[in-house]
């Protein structure tokens, strides 16, 4: 049986990804491996990506979702296990949004900020007459403290989405809000009665979960991806030492991307 030539199973990656500026892929590769989402524009965020077509259909749904209702007055949960691409899917959203002509402002979880401050200071920076959609990432880090407990925190950014979402004083909703959060945080929200009904029960929930299968493909995908992008990135000198390669480290890692998928 002859030897599978890997290249030219990248080759088409490779010719797009080369046509890129080196400080593009160099940033690219860094965020990957810190795991840091992509801040690129949306074309791009195709290329590269291995699941944008399943998070441009989510965002496509929330944006028809928030149209529907003039940006204001809606929750959306965006519910996905860890790996699915939450955070990348709230740059992609963002994105989106601001396409619309509406304010959009990521807001990430920490339990070291005032969480309702941060929240209020975004709101200050949209538009008087405009509506806002806050993307609130990272959920889960209040977790800790509602396990122990303790509920101002999650109390709080409850009682500010509410403010956000509903108005009040002959006023209309401010915006919208939408959640990344995982299917533990979901249910941990879901089953205390008072944040369920403030937050879960008004919520429009949307899934990025994969199945074992469409997890197993992204994985070879990206896989795929990454060796393109590290050969358009090198030198030449380097570029043919990965080439020359191919052949002792592609099956290498695709059994490793099979094994973690």
């Amino acid at each position: 049986m002859s030897q599978p030539d890997y290249f030219e199973e990248i080759r088409a990656l490779y010719e797009k990804f080369r046509k890129l500026e080196s400080s593009t892929i160099r940033l690219i590769l860094d965020r990957w491996s810190d795991r840091r989402p992509l801040e690129l524009t949306i074309d791009l965020m195709q290329d590269v990506l291995t699941n944008f077509s399943r998070l441009k259909e989510t965002s496509d749904a929330v944006i028809r979702y928030l149209k529907d209702r003039d940006w204001r007055g809606a929750i959306v949960s965006i519910v996905g296990e860890y790996g699915s691409g939450k955070t990348q899917f709230g740059q992609i959203l963002l994105r989106r949004i601001e396409e619309e002509g509406i304010f959009s402002r990521i807001i990430t979880i920490s339990p070291l900020r005032d969480m309702k401050e941060v929240m209020l200071e975004a709101l200050e920076a949209s538009p008087a007459e405009g509506p806002a959609v806050l993307i609130i990432d990272e959920v889960d880090q209040l977790l800790g403290e509602l396990n122990k407990g303790s509920r101002r925190m999650i109390e709080d950014l409850a009682d500010t989405i509410r403010g956000v979402t509903e108005g009040g004083h002959g006023y209309p909703p401010m915006g919208s809000v939408v959640m990344l959060l995982s299917k533990r945080a979901r249910e941990a929200l879901r089953s205390d009665r008072a944040l369920g009904s403030r937050l879960m029960d008004r919520s429009k929930e949307l899934s990025l979960s994969m199945s074992e299968d469409e997890r197993e493909k992204a994985s070879k995908e990206a896989l795929n991806k990454i060796i393109a992008l590290w050969m358009a990135y090198y030198d030449d000198e380097m570029r043919y030492a990965i080439r020359s390669s191919l052949d002792r480290i592609y099956p290498f890692m695709r059994r490793v991307a099979s094994e973690l998928s």
